[in-house]
């Protein structure tokens, strides 16, 4: 008789672990990117008394004879489905539409997923959830094993002067494209600069023999209407405020040590192993960024005060570009525009998937772990490896439809109610057999 009591308390106990979860997930309706969680119960110790007969010549067979024991908790599962996006006109603020999650890192490098993408940038660039957990970035359009490098938008430009050394090729500057242009630029041979000074009277042919006159009969001619610079036999170093005094028209190779390749691009091609731009005079020695945005496929391109970017290419290799705010580009693996060079995993926000989200592991700050059985983990960028499309400007509400919970929550109660008659009955039972020994 007493076992019909421990019967109900098992029904009570899953039901009331049910009202559990429906009420985390009602007290979480408003919260960024939750995923409601949905419980489901299965029998527990099944009493045999007879495991049944086999029918013979005579007589027909018998069916088991068993008794439950009651109920408990099969699983609990979440609804990875996505929750409607609520539109906050931030930029910082991302969403993602489809499958995926945002990789964070906490203080211990550990490696954590969410789905709310209330993000924002720190003191030092770096771009945080609201917890201060980094969002990692990546250079690879899929990866198994996944960057660990956070990402960090320079919070400001170094906009120093650097020069170019012209190595055995030549500078073709065509002459109906060549502007005059009143100033001065630097020719070094050697380790000796010589300013050249160009008047609203020079002509190309004035320019020639200033330049060889600085640097030695023979390294500039003209030839055909055109400008002609040769680097032979020795290297000639032109600073960047060259770039004033004519359009580029030729195809040149310029190297300058130190720094990691990257091309240069103004309206014709010219590769470079780097280069940073010089800002006029009356500029500021940097500048600070004013504004960043977030692609679909969560590339980043940052503006600063002086109109440059810097944001990531979309070929696989995910080299970023510099682009000034007068039209040069400048692309590479990497490129110092800050007290540290920056790189292309910084400017592209990684994301992951499992093979079975139910699989992860629930954390406080609305993030998740691996688990065990959450299967293969995939890295990848936005719109590709099976990712969603990345959205800036509003966030991911909760998927809680409350009517539902409202319904399941009912369910529960009576579920409760009904263990408790059981157990009720029961115990008025019990009562009436003691009585009856009196």
């Amino acid at each position: 008789m007493s076992q019909g009591m421990f019967t109900a308390i098992s029904g009570i106990t899953t039901n009331q672990a049910r009202l559990d979860v429906i009420a985390d997930n009602i007290a979480n309706m408003n919260t960024v990117g939750f995923k409601s969680s949905m419980v489901n119960f299965e029998n527990v110790y099944v009493k045999t008394l007879s495991s049944g007969t086999a029918p013979g010549s005579n007589i027909g067979g018998t069916n088991p004879l068993q008794v439950g024991l009651g109920s408990t908790i099969s699983e609990i599962s979440r609804n990875f489905s996505s929750g409607t996006v609520q539109t906050t006109g931030n930029t910082n603020d991302l969403n993602i539409q489809g499958s995926g999650f945002f990789t964070l890192t906490d203080s211990e490098g550990s490696l954590l997923l969410t789905r709310a993408g209330n993000f924002k940038p720190d003191s030092d660039g770096y771009l945080v959830n609201p917890g201060g957990l980094k969002v990692l970035g990546t250079a690879d359009v899929s990866s198994t094993t996944g960057s660990s490098t956070p990402i960090k938008i320079p919070q400001s430009l170094n906009l120093a002067t650097t020069s170019a050394t012209m190595t055995g090729t030549e500078l073709l500057l065509n002459s109906s494209n060549v502007k005059i242009t009143e100033g001065t630029f630097t020719v070094t041979v050697g380790a000796t600069p010589y300013t050249i000074t160009i008047d609203s009277s020079s002509t190309l042919n004035s320019v020639a023999t200033a330049i060889n006159t600085a640097a030695g009969a023979g390294t500039a001619s003209v030839a055909g209407g055109s400008l002609v610079l040769t680097s032979n036999p020795a290297d000639i170093s032109v600073a960047s405020n060259t770039s004033n005094f004519a359009d580029v028209t030729g195809l040149s190779t310029a190297t300058d040590t130190g720094v990691a390749p990257a091309h240069i691009y103004t309206s014709n091609v010219l590769t470079a192993n780097s280069a940073t731009i010089a800002p006029p005079d009356n500029t500021s020695s940097t500048s600070k960024l004013t504004s960043f945005s977030v692609g679909k496929d969560g590339s980043i391109e940052a503006v600063y005060a002086n109109g440059d970017k810097i944001s990531v290419t979309g070929n696989p290799t995910r080299e970023l570009i510099y682009t000034t705010s007068t039209g040069y580009r400048i692309i590479g693996a990497g490129i110092a525009v800050s007290a540290n060079a920056v790189s292309p995993q910084e400017l592209q926000v990684q994301m992951a998937n499992v093979t079975n989200p139910n699989g992860l592991v629930a954390k406080s700050g609305n993030t998740f772990t691996v688990g065990p059985n959450a299967g293969y983990a995939s890295f990848a960028v936005g719109l590709s490896g099976g990712i969603g499309t990345i959205n800036s400007g509003g966030l991911e509400s909760s998927n809680i439809d409350l009517p539902t919970e409202f319904a399941n929550m009912i369910v529960a109660q009576r579920g409760i109610e009904a263990n408790s008659r059981t157990f009720d009955t029961i115990n008025q039972v019990m009562r009436q057999l003691v009585m009856m020994g009196r």
